[in-house]
């Protein structure tokens, strides 16, 4: 399942880092980062980039899958 770009927004904001923060912790560039959350180039980014984001945002590749509905409830890894 291709990751979503809702849940990598709402990771990013509750970790309270900028994309420029989350891009240079994911080892990939800002305007990339914005692409992918924007949706412009999720299903053509390579699995090494996601898991990248996912390790940047405390996260798994299939965190970043499921839709961020209850995410309030649950408590990210740090």
């Amino acid at each position: 399942m291709a990751p979503s770009a809702n849940t990598i927004l709402a990771r990013r904001l509750a970790l309270e880092l900028t994309q420029p923060e989350a891009a240079d912790a994911a080892g990939i560039s800002q305007p990339l980062w914005s692409k992918v959350e924007n949706r412009e180039t999720l299903d053509d980014t390579r699995f090494g980039t996601v898991r990248a984001i996912a390790a940047a945002l405390g996260c798994t590749t299939d965190d970043l899958a499921s839709p961020p509905h209850n995410r309030k409830n649950r408590r990210l890894r740090t």
